[in-house]
């Protein structure tokens, strides 16, 4: 078990830079940002936090198109613009919507998940390959009060749970507002149906030229027979 001296650790403050999409900092982004610095702060090895306070990063939201199927509910992106003023580098954490509906362990863990990839990025420590999280995100993960095991090779380790005592300083310490979440997960917009793709048509012209299939209805000849191709099966 990890155990911090909270009244030895120095802590930290983080800038948040909203230049690219200062018209959406909405009452879901304040609080993850809010819960991002109390992570930073709380579980994060002291080491690694006064690189992370020299760097910008932004929270930012939307909706997966593909939420109904996703199992990734956020991710970090590095470098993931500039500063128009400076050209300095503006790191994010992106929360699909999907994440809101999360319980408050399960979403402060994504986000804690997505703070190792921060943390180590910002002391210049690479912990994933494609989407490969490798041993020094696994070390990082373990420090910060969280289980870390492998999913498979493709993914490493990139399946974090809570240990207990995360999950303790989570409820008697960082008291999330449940509420804002609550609000942002009903106002997701319903997942549309997928329109069906148009019936793929069999067409043959009954010699040894054999058939082919379209989603479009022809009217076409055969060279070799000069019958008119017609319609014998759909798929």
């Amino acid at each position: 078990m990890v155990v911090r001296n909270k009244a030895k650790s120095k802590t930290v403050e983080l800038t948040f830079n909203h230049e690219d999409n200062v018209n959406s900092i909405t009452p879901e982004i304040i609080e993850l940002e809010r819960i991002f610095v109390w992570l930073v702060n709380n579980v994060v090895p002291e080491p690694y936090r006064a690189e992370m306070a020299k760097r910008q990063y932004t929270v930012t939201t939307g909706y997966n198109d593909n939420r109904r199927k996703a199992k990734v509910g956020a991710y970090f992106k590095r470098d993931a613009w500039k500063v128009l003023s400076d050209g300095t580098p503006v790191h994010a954490i992106h929360m699909f919507g999907n994440a809101f509906a999360l319980d408050t362990i399960q979403l402060v863990t994504l986000l804690a998940h997505e703070t190792v990839h921060a943390a180590n990025h910002a002391n210049g420590i690479d912990d994933c390959t494609k989407d490969r999280h490798t041993k020094p995100f696994q070390n990082l993960a373990v420090e910060m009060l969280m289980t870390c095991t492998q999913t498979d090779k493709a993914h490493g380790f990139n399946n974090t749970q809570p240990t207990a005592e995360l999950e303790a300083l989570i409820i008697g310490e960082l008291q999330v507002n449940t509420e804002i979440f609550r609000k942002a997960a009903e106002a997701l917009p319903p997942i549309e149906a997928k329109p069906k793709e148009k019936t793929r048509i069999g067409w043959t012209c009954g010699c040894t030229t054999g058939q082919f299939n379209v989603k479009t209805v022809v009217d076409i000849t055969c060279n070799s027979c000069g019958n008119k191709f017609a319609a014998i099966a759909t798929e």
